[in-house]
């Protein structure tokens, strides 16, 4: 009896075990596979970036450097520089704007602008020129106004002798500097209309032995005399006091400041009333 309970007991477990294996057998069999994805060959593999938000650098401006003009020695003046005028033995001949107006309707126009009475506001040579006069700005006795119709008034011609200085760039307004020759008139408009008459009584030209500098020394042209800053500034507006002088450069060769021209004109009077022609 106790061998048959043995026996059953091993029976038993027996089954159990098959049970239980075969249960776990038949549950992996039905248990879904995992799936997996794999790339295929050539296939672009996106990998997200997390975006970081980062201000957009914004353009730092670059400053301007500006070019200084070197300022007047207080014992010696100095001489602009303004664009360089052609050859001497060949000056430009500049034709005429057809729509000149006339000296009246000029005088008129300047006058129009409400500047002060006393001003010098107009330049106006017959036939060639009619142009606007300006102001050096303050401490900027080199300045060159770069403006079609437009001259510069030298303000130490003035401060030193009581004489009226204008400069201009031969490519603009000095190219009807080369029109003038001894015995010619042009006028001068205030800023109240009035206009005062200058007779031209001598051409001056100068080569600057520093082209570039307005301290340069010069060589007269005429006589081949040699002349310091000092010398050629005096012999130029102080030549002629209470007068007038226009200014513009000469080039030569490669070098476009080469030399130095000036007009030297003595006032002839003031009129109130000028004809329509252009005559007092």
């Amino acid at each position: 009896m106790a061998e048959y309970r043995k026996w059953w007991e091993k029976a038993l477990f027996l089954l159990l075990w098959v049970t239980a294996g075969g249960a776990l057998w038949f549950g992996m069999q039905r248990a879904p596979k995992a799936e997996t994805t794999v790339p295929s060959p050539g296939a672009t593999v996106l990998v997200p970036v997390m975006p970081t938000s980062h201000p957009t650098p914004t353009a730092v401006p670059t400053a301007a450097i500006p070019t200084a003009t070197p300022a007047p020695r207080p014992t010696a003046p100095s001489v602009p520089t303004p664009t360089p005028a052609p050859s001497p033995t060949t000056p430009p001949s500049p034709t005429a704007a057809p729509s000149q107006p006339s000296l009246a309707a000029f005088a008129a126009a300047c006058q129009a602008e409400h500047r002060p009475p006393h001003a010098v506001v107009g330049l106006y040579i017959p036939g060639v020129l009619a142009a606007r006069v300006v102001e050096q700005p303050p401490r900027e006795d080199a300045f060159v106004a770069a403006l079609p119709d437009t001259v510069t008034r030298f303000r130490l011609a003035a401060r030193y002798y009581g004489t009226l200085g204008f400069l201009a760039h031969n490519t603009l307004a000095g190219a009807a500097f080369f029109r003038l020759k001894q015995g010619d008139v042009f006028y001068v408009v205030r800023g109240d209309g009035k206009v005062e008459a200058y007779l031209v009584t001598q051409v001056v030209r100068y080569r600057a032995l520093q082209p570039d500098s307005p301290y340069s020394s010069f060589v007269d042209l005429t006589t081949g005399e040699r002349l310091t800053v000092e010398e050629a500034f005096r012999r130029t507006y102080g030549a002629v006091p209470g007068g007038a002088v226009l200014q513009t450069c000469i080039a030569r060769g490669q070098k476009p400041t080469w030399g130095r021209w000036f007009v030297l004109a003595r006032p002839l009077g003031k009129w109130d009333i000028i004809s329509v022609g252009g005559a007092p």
